[in-house]
């Protein structure tokens, strides 16, 4: 029997703790390292002992030693550092020194994860710099590593990115969250091309086109549509030279185009009843051509062509025609002439009386002032007037031409010749009429005064256009005066002004209403004007001209205004201050110039026109019958006398005078 008791105080641990002398199991009497070790009689004993030199049965991990048996049953511990401890965490290095075992920490940046890395004390952290952080950096987002955990940091909205498009009127920006946006920039413009301007719009880019006809190169233009080629249009090409072939521009390139046949060139002789045309081949032909009459400014001829053959034959006398100013409105001998319109009253049988007399209305022209009658006068009319006035002379016929020119109104009574004191006749039983007659001799008398001028005179008319008309008459306050009404009308229209209500003339000039009235209105022995402008409704004043008498013994009939001029019938004879009176304006007042005489009675009527630098009156003289048609010509120096043309004919009398119509 072995005594290991001993050996145990001689080599400390040689057989290990558990070799003991006593022991109950195997279990007392330790591992048996090098040894099968048993409890056999309550004594530990050995067996099988493993060969000196061989790694003992029990060894130690990682405590960097090797137990070797001595053959003995005995284990000798011997350095080994092979047998390397366990590391801690995977981030520390295992490791033997000299038989020591340790576990440092591993070298800081081992990775120890997905995206994980041992810091320098052997811990497994996320980063240590931003570079070792997963991904990449953006141009809106950076990585970071704070407190040892990557992250990223977010660009600041608004940041532009350092990339680019020049020209696309964009800006790239950052949103904050570590995106990139698109902002409209209109500043940032696309280049400019030859034929296009770059530019901006709600950040789209633009290439307006460049004016066209800019030049963008030798010999070449900017078209509309911002093409460089020859040109843009056929004028920016060089001219032909012929008025038959012209230049063209296709897809900006020039041409030549041969006109089609039958297409008037641009030079053409006015007038000569030809036209020059092309032949289709670049060439010119002639060709007949009837509407290119002979224009020759005369409105009594005819501009005809006939068979290429221009001519101008004349118009018939009488013809209307349109010359300037107020006098020309008749032809003669190929010239427009002045002509006047005249009622005369009368058949030349039965006295003239204050019985109704026939009327028919006279052209005559004025140009030699002879008063020669036109072809195809007189008109016989339907209605009367007055032949003479109860107790004097008769104060009707006045008649004026409308302001369009195209009519001459007078007015009348509907009844037959031969109706007892005319005058005194009820307006209900013998209406009032204004007889309208135009250029081509054209009458119509449907406009009536059914209670205006009861049991009195209606004495003239005047209209603007033939449909607007006013009359002027003697009556009662309700009856006299002047009225308005409109063509056709038949229920006796608008009494305007009541006062005086003893009117004579009714005229229109400049746009207003005139009147005037005899010595039986006092204050009113004048021309006045009726309201202001052309009156329709009821209540308006009379106002004499300033300058004019308002009492004594002037007696006014008819009257005329040309320019600031104004010409007035007063029907006393010569001796009493009769003739036509020459009132001129100054700009506040009416002056008497002088009185024109020779008439054998006081003036009637008058019509007057300006003739060159002369003014021509022609007077229809004071006079139930056998009275007579005068003209005077004012040359603006000299008092005029009469120059006596038309005489009226036995038991007839010239009622009234207007310029004709046209």
């Amino acid at each position: 029997m072995r005594h290991c008791w001993l050996v145990v105080l001689l080599f400390a641990g040689a057989c290990g703790d558990n070799l003991k002398g006593a022991c109950e199991t195997d279990a007392d009497c330790g591992d048996g390292a090098c040894a099968d070790v048993t409890c056999s009689d309550g004594i530990c004993a050995e067996s099988n002992l493993v060969p000196a030199g061989q790694m003992a049965v029990t060894q130690t991990a990682g405590d960097c030693k090797a137990l070797v048996c001595d053959g003995h049953g005995n284990a000798t511990a011997q350095v080994d550092d092979t047998d390397l401890p366990t590391a801690v965490g995977a981030c520390t290095t295992a490791r033997c020194t000299d038989g020591v075992p340790s576990t440092p920490p591993a070298e800081a940046g081992t990775a120890c994860g997905t995206g994980l890395e041992c810091d320098d004390v052997g811990q497994c952290v996320g980063c240590l710099e931003p570079l070792q952080c997963p991904g990449s950096n953006t141009a809106c987002q950076t990585k970071t590593c704070v407190n040892e955990t990557c992250g990223v940091e977010n660009t600041a909205t608004g940041t532009k990115t350092t990339t680019q498009t020049t020209g696309d009127c964009q800006d790239v920006e950052c949103d904050g969250s570590g995106n990139t946006m698109s902002v409209e920039n209109d500043n940032d413009n696309p280049a400019d091309a030859a034929c296009t301007t770059g530019g901006c719009s709600a950040g789209v880019p633009t290439h307006d086109p460049k004016l066209s006809g800019t030049a963008c190169g030798t010999g070449h233009v900017c078209n509309d549509t911002g093409v460089c080629g020859e040109c843009n249009l056929a004028d920016d090409c060089p001219a032909t030279g012929s008025e038959c072939s012209a230049a063209t521009c296709a897809d900006n390139t020039c041409g030549v185009h041969d006109l089609d046949s039958g297409t008037p060139t641009p030079t053409q002789i006015p007038g000569d009843c030809m036209q020059t045309q092309c032949d289709g081949s670049g060439a010119t032909m002639p060709a007949e051509d009837d509407t290119d009459v002979p224009v020759d400014g005369n409105s009594c001829t005819s501009d005809v062509c006939t068979g290429g053959v221009p001519s101008n034959p004349a118009l018939a006398d009488g013809t209307v025609c349109a010359d300037s100013g107020d006098s020309g409105n008749r032809c003669r001998a190929v010239a427009c002439v002045p002509a006047v319109s005249l009622v005369l009253a009368g058949d030349g049988v039965t006295a003239l009386s204050a019985s109704s007399a026939a009327l028919q209305l006279e052209e005559r022209y004025t140009s030699d002032l002879a008063l020669v009658p036109e072809t195809g006068n007189p008109l016989a009319l339907t209605c009367t007037q007055a032949g003479a006035a109860p107790m004097g002379l008769v104060q009707e016929g006045y008649m004026s031409r409308s302001v369009d020119e195209r009519y001459v109104v007078f007015a009348c009574y509907d009844t037959a010749a031969g109706t007892a004191n005319v005058q005194g006749t009820a307006s209900a039983t013998v209406n009032r009429l204004v007889a309208r007659v135009d250029s081509t001799l054209t009458a119509e008398t449907s406009t009536r005064f059914t209670t205006a001028f009861d049991t009195n005179g209606i004495r003239s008319a005047a209209t603007t256009d033939g449909n607007a008309i006013w009359a002027a008459g003697a009556g009662a306050a309700n009856t006299g005066g002047t009225w308005s009404t409109t063509f056709g009308t038949t229920d006796g229209g608008t009494q305007v002004e009541t006062a005086p209500n003893q009117n004579r003339c009714v005229e229109i000039a400049g746009g207003q209403l005139y009147g005037d009235s005899g010595s039986g209105n006092a204050g009113f022995q004048n021309v006045f004007t009726i309201g202001t402008g052309l009156p329709a409704t009821s209540g308006q004043p009379a106002t004499p001209l300033p300058g004019m008498p308002t009492t004594g013994a002037a007696n006014p009939q008819s009257y005329a205004f040309v320019g600031s001029t104004l010409y007035v019938a007063d029907d006393r004879t010569s001796v009493l201050g009769g003739g036509v009176q020459k009132w001129t304006f100054d700009g506040s007042s009416w002056s008497l110039i002088t009185t024109f005489g020779g008439l054998v009675a006081g003036a009637h009527a008058l019509a007057a026109y300006q003739d060159g630098a002369n003014v021509v009156v022609v007077v229809v003289s004071a006079g139930n019958s056998l009275n007579e048609v005068d003209t005077y010509v004012d040359d603006g120096t000299t008092t005029p006398l009469p120059i006596a043309t038309v005489l009226a004919g036995v038991d007839t009398g010239y009622h009234g005078v207007a310029l004709a119509p046209h």
